[in-house]
């Protein structure tokens, strides 16, 4: 049962976008009517499901007024949250997978510490496929900390699922450029060149992590991980950084011909390109001397440090590519 609203009470819009999710649909659904916060609408997009999803959204529907929506052809995880912000009426939104557990204080939390910020994203708990947790703290930066624009430009932070947003910012950034491949991270470079976008240092949620989970963190396999270990630089490990910058040159193309950022971003915007233009031009046996160095020194990993420590690391490395080049 849905609690009394407090009076005033800002109402918090949940973004669901569901696809063939009801192995962990329901677990997540229940822990988002148990939140503290009482004044929430779940508005779900599903993506032409296949299995049980839409039956599930259906008895939610019945049973806590879940707005439901069903698309007609299927437009892709991206654009099928694009879709479902674009239908909350909230001032607030919080983007939602569909396989996570949120703990009950998660809104209630976030909701407090906006102040006159446009975005604060928390820490989670990493759960399996079978539920257990395998880390605690899992992207908790143990201090809470403004992200600023530039950083966002190398790496993103927060998925989605961490975020709770100003409504009004998210509206205005619809619909996600083409050469933006995810939405969330699209979304908190946007946010973050309006205004202020904050962590916060709790662990609000369980975050799971499978083969089939959409992840916009610039993670390094475990496969990986154990061939860095070893200083074994391996061709699938080059192909893995290749792909990034190959992504971010896309991405940071598009945003250079975006005439709403300031003078300031724009130039932040070019550096980032000229980087990213750099690093996927050079060859292979560069590339793996780079990697290794950077191996050595331990910054490579950027799930493993502080969160602008990645983007530092990589401009670092075009200065000094350059300086030994020459």
């Amino acid at each position: 049962m849905l609690k009394p609203q407090a009076k005033g009470q800002a109402l918090i819009s949940v973004a669901l976008a569901s696809y063939n999710g009801e192995k962990y649909l329901r677990e997540q659904l229940d822990s988002i009517y148990a939140q503290t916060y009482p004044n929430i609408e779940v508005v779900a997009c599903d993506d032409g499901s296949k299995d049980g999803t839409l039956g599930i959204l259906r008895d939610y529907q019945k049973k806590f007024g879940l707005k439901l929506y069903s698309n007609e052809k299927n437009l892709g995880f991206k654009q099928n949250f694009a879709k479902s912000v674009s239908l909350c009426s909230g001032s607030l939104i919080a983007l939602c997978d569909q396989d996570d557990i949120w703990y009950p204080q998660r809104l209630e939390s976030l909701s407090t510490a906006m102040g006159d910020r446009l975005a604060v994203f928390c820490g989670s708990d990493l759960i399996d496929e079978e539920g257990k947790i395998v880390q605690r703290g899992y992207k908790a930066f143990e201090r809470n900390f403004d992200i600023g624009f530039e950083e966002l430009l190398y790496n993103n932070f927060s998925p989605g699922a961490f975020m709770l947003c100003r409504a009004e910012v998210l509206h205005r950034n619809i619909p996600i450029p083409e050469s933006e491949r995810y939405h969330d991270w699209y979304w908190m470079k946007r946010l973050s060149a309006e205004g202020k976008v904050a962590f916060v240092d709790t662990v609000l949620m369980q975050y799971r992590r499978h083969a089939s989970v959409q992840t916009t963190i610039v993670d390094i396999p475990k496969t990986l991980k154990a061939a860095f270990r070893k200083l074994a630089i391996t061709e699938d490990t080059l192909s893995f950084y290749r792909d990034f910058f190959s992504l971010q040159v896309r991405q940071l193309k598009g945003m250079s011909a975006d005439a709403r950022y300031t003078q300031e971003q724009s130039i932040a915007i070019c550096e980032a390109l000229d980087l990213f233009s750099y690093l996927s031009g050079e060859s292979s046996n560069w590339l793996r001397g780079e990697v290794k160095f950077a191996l050595k020194i331990g910054k490579i990993f950027p799930d493993l440090s502080p969160a602008n420590r990645f983007g530092k690391y990589l401009r670092y490395h075009l200065v000094r590519a350059r300086i030994t080049k020459a």
